[in-house]
């Protein structure tokens, strides 16, 4: 049987085109689904139908976006309302969601129909099942009807032996289940940690005793959002955990804490509610340390932004050039991810991946002799051409070493923006002169961020640009130099690199491009 359900509303301004991609993604996967205004909400206007589902952006529905849940909550209860937050989202905000009465939530830019579609149906069922409420057995019981009396007896008391016998049967397996749990338990080198519905410790395990410095008799009946040392972020999402419901899906959280003894420790945590006759009964949180991980990666992020930096070295007008540009490239791909075109290509790894590998674009800069890298008059066209020659050198290096790794990683990006972060959008770059979408996504993000850098600080040659002139530039190399849809997004985030440039560096003399290669393209 097909059931019709109301549109799914999107609320927010219709002034505000942008609605985080949730209406194509909607509409890709079947579901109809319409933005409504939230001032009519506001305003306590009538709406009929009323809704089945909502989805609550958080960043586009003007009061802040927890009066506009409560509201929600009150005008239309039962109905499954699912707050949608960008990645900048706190377990605090989630937390808080929860508890004003939120069905689920949504955190973007992780709009795909694995993540999407199973919430949605979630809350249609539930939807389904407050229209259609069962009706009881009384209801559908023919009175006066004695045969049939007995007959229902009858039936009622197979059914308790029935029910007495799976019972047996349950509580056989749950005591071979309790029996190959304790074998795990003990012996998982992860952290395994049982909370209550009041987020005491039930259990747990020695892993989680070593990773914090704890002892037993601190754990089990405890609850571990009482010790201040633990860092604030792993205490909230305790609190998080402890506002579960029965249809809530985690995320996993990757987040700074702290060992008994003061020493900064790095965990991941993941968690599951108990659910007991549709009810919360606790959680389970996995916890594993990945403090030897995260050392390791910080000391390649140094590493690699060290001999970045010793290719930039050369150049006296270098300063912070290569730690703003990545700043740049965060926000840039950040944005792009919640444009529905992109949605699946830009994960977040991907946005991991383009900010490391960003600060390698210039790389090949160690091959350009000194004479013509540190000129300070205008190039000769011969000249340019040996400039030109750094893309190749970054890209075939970093080429030759992505190779050796023999599976994709971060270089895997670094070598498409060394190669390619001067192609111009309208095929007029180099080296390879490629157009359009020809040119790697990352190199037309890392392009952007580059110009905008050279064009607010220092040369040899110039002074630093305004951010007001150089915004005014890029706007205008829209379809030219540049990638329109990363120029759009470029213009929507334009006060943020502002705060970028005047935060990291203002004032420095910087390198981004070489010297000549700007003015031959900006006369």
């Amino acid at each position: 049987m097909q059931h019709k359900f109301a549109p799914i509303w999107i609320l927010g301004d219709p002034a505000d085109t942008e609605d985080g991609g949730l209406i194509p993604a909607l509409t890709r996967m079947g579901y109809a689904a319409v933005l409504v205004d939230h001032g009519h909400l506001a305003a306590g206007r009538p709406f009929e139908p009323a809704p089945d589902m909502v989805f609550l952006p958080a960043r586009t529905t003007g009061p802040p976006w927890q009066r506009t849940l409560t509201r929600l909550c009150e005008t239309f209860p039962g109905v499954p309302v699912i707050p949608v937050f960008d990645e900048d989202a706190t377990p605090a905000d989630i937390l808080l969601a929860f508890r004003t009465g939120a069905f689920d939530c949504l955190v973007l830019p992780l709009l795909t129909e694995a993540a999407l579609r199973p919430m949605v149906d979630r809350a249609l069922d539930a939807a389904l099942r407050r229209r259609h409420a069962r009706p009881g057995f009384a209801d559908d019981l023919p009175m006066g009807d004695v045969a049939h009396l007995k007959a229902r007896l009858v039936d009622a008391q197979e059914a308790l032996i029935e029910e007495r016998n799976r019972r047996r049967h349950a509580e056989n397996e749950a005591a071979e289940h309790r029996k190959a749990w304790s074998i795990i338990f003990d012996n998982t080198h992860d952290a395994v940690i049982h909370m209550d519905r009041e987020g005491f410790v039930v259990n747990t395990n020695a892993t989680l005793l070593d990773i914090f410095g704890l002892t037993p008799e601190e754990v089990v009946g405890r609850d571990l959002g009482s010790y201040d040392f633990l860092g604030f972020d792993f205490r909230q999402a305790l609190e998080l955990y402890k506002a579960a419901q029965p249809n809530v899906v985690f995320p996993i959280f990757e987040m700074e804490s702290f060992h008994r003894d003061g020493s900064r420790i790095y965990v991941e945590s993941r968690a599951r509610p108990i659910i007991n006759n549709n009810a919360v009964e606790g959680v389970i949180n996995i916890v594993r340390d990945v403090t030897p991980q995260k050392r390791l990666e910080h000391t390649k992020n140094a590493t690699i932004l060290g001999l970045a930096k010793l290719a930039e070295s050369r150049d006296d007008s270098t300063g912070r050039h290569l730690e703003r540009v990545r700043e740049y490239v965060r926000i840039l791909t950040q944005a792009v991810a919640r444009l529905p075109r992109y949605a699946d290509y830009v994960t977040p790894a991907y946005i991991k991946d383009i900010y490391l590998s960003s600060i390698l674009h210039d790389i090949g800069k160690v091959s350009i002799p000194d004479a013509i890298l540190l000129k300070p008059g205008p190039l000769t066209i011969d000249e340019f051409e040996i400039i030109k020659q750094h893309t190749l050198v970054g890209g075939n290096s970093l080429a030759a070493v992505d190779a050796e790794l023999q599976e994709q990683s971060f270089l895997t990006l670094g070598k498409e923006i060394a190669y390619h972060h001067h192609e111009s959008w309208d095929g007029t770059g180099y080296p390879d002169g490629l157009a359009g979408e020809q040119i790697p996504l990352s190199a037309r993000i890392v392009a952007l961020a580059d110009v905008y850098d050279a064009l607010t600080t220092e040369r040899v040659y110039k002074a630093a640009f305004s951010h007001q002139k150089a915004v005014a530039i890029i706007l205008e190399e829209r379809g030219k130099k540049f990638d329109p849809d990363i120029v759009d997004v470029f213009a929507a985030n334009m006060e943020a690199f502002d705060v970028i440039r005047r935060r990291i560096g203002e004032g420095d003399a910087e390198s981004g491009l070489f010297p000549g290669t700007l003015r031959c393209c900006y006369k």
